[in-house]
């Protein structure tokens, strides 16, 4: 008899699958609906707030089969290593003729559509570590060899019956790169022609993401709908951890503990992973004091690379992080903020357009600024006197 999969863990550092993916309910039920009509989409989320989890739980829900519609395959297409054009040219080669193969049962199929569909980008057949795909190569140039592949996707996705879902995730990344035009135009063609794929562009710089489709000088101008990834609810969280505690302990776990993680992380998914991976060794269910005595002990250990951060900033960022790690404000350039951290408005308005492009600072639903790192406000805020220690 086979041995059974072992369980994912509660608190991944990386992807959240199965019982470590929580909620995120409007979100996967609005980007299904999206996914299946056909309704492109940008999608803008911090870096390490969970938005590559839900993009594969997107698509793990979306390939289940439904009774009405066509099958959905999926496939994410990662642009963060992407250093220049060409990098990012064939991550989106890969990527299109890793999702062909996943569609099509059999290697005559594939070579068929590869004849039929991808004749002039060379196609060949091969097999690597995450099995079969269609390798494709040549092409007239970035536009035409990128808008080529993805039209013939589209095309195999409807001679298939099928619905294809292509995530351009950390998309960002491309509108940085030198001679980002024609790749972004590739893009266009295909997108504006698609009746059989519905793209996805993610991204964790939101400004630079926005850009990609706000400014109409871009080729991707108002070519998507905009989705924002908000942290996850109080209420969603308390019911997760709860599920989970009642899972790790036979003696009950009080609410007070699980309402100490969610503020000590703010909600950060992130943060709650990691300092719920320390809570959850104990054998012992901890005390909410445990709780933020565990916190306190974590966030110390990220002291480094805070520090190195807070090096890096003006006078003027540093004293607006300051002033924002004691308490949020939803007029950063209002008279009893500037008194608070003591800067001139015009310096202050140019540090938070700084703290804002660096994704230090945002602006969250209620229209109030705020630090986007728990670890950071920990931080800030710590006791700075102390006795000597013997």
């Amino acid at each position: 008899m086979a041995a059974s999969r072992p369980a994912a863990p509660p608190f991944p550092r990386g992807l959240a699958v199965g019982e470590a993916f929580c909620n995120r309910e409007h979100e996967r039920a609005e980007l299904a609906r999206r996914v299946h009509g056909g309704v492109h989409t940008w999608l803008a989320a911090p870096r390490r707030h969970g938005k590559t989890s839900l993009l594969n739980q997107i698509l793990v829900d979306a390939g289940r089969r439904r009774r009405q519609g066509p099958r959905v395959r999926g496939v994410i297409v990662d642009l963060l290593p992407s250093h220049d054009r060409v990098a990012a040219e064939r991550a989106i080669l890969d990527g299109v003729g890793l999702v062909v193969a996943a569609a099509l049962p059999t290697h005559r199929r594939m070579l068929d559509a590869a004849g039929r569909f991808f004749a002039g980008l060379r196609p060949r057949l091969t097999v690597s570590s995450t099995g079969p795909r269609l390798e494709l190569g040549a092409g007239e140039g970035p536009t035409e060899r990128v808008a080529d592949a993805l039209l013939g996707l589209d095309a195999v996705a409807g001679a298939e019956g099928l619905r294809v879902a292509m995530v351009l995730d950390e998309f960002q990344q491309v509108g940085e790169l030198a001679q980002a035009g024609p790749l972004e135009a590739g893009i266009r063609h295909a997108v504006e022609r698609a009746a059989n794929v519905t793209y996805v562009f993610s991204g964790s710089h939101r400004r630079l993401l926005e850009l990609a489709f706000t400014d109409p000088a871009r080729p991707l101008y108002h070519l998507c709908d905009p989705l924002t990834i908000e942290r996850i609810e109080a209420p969603a969280y308390l019911r997760w951890l709860g599920a989970l505690a009642a899972d790790r302990w036979t003696a009950p776990v009080d609410s007070g503990v699980l309402e100490t993680i969610v503020e000590c992380t703010e909600r950060h998914p992130w943060y709650v992973n990691r300092l719920c991976e320390r809570l959850w060794r104990r054998v012992e269910p901890p005390s909410a004091a445990e709780v933020t005595a565990e916190w306190s002990t974590l966030a110390a250990t990220w002291a480094d690379w805070l520090g190195t951060l807070i090096e890096s900033l003006s006078r003027q960022q540093l004293a607006l992080l300051v002033a924002l790690a004691e308490r949020g404000t939803d007029a950063p350039t209002g008279r009893e903020f500037l008194a608070r951290c003591r800067v001139p408005k015009s310096s202050a308005s140019q540090a938070l357009d700084v703290l804002l492009a660096r994704e230090h600072v945002l602006v969250d639903a209620a229209g109030v600024y705020r630090l986007v790192d728990p670890a950071l406000r920990a931080y800030l805020t710590a006791e700075r006197v102390r006795l000597p220690e013997a």
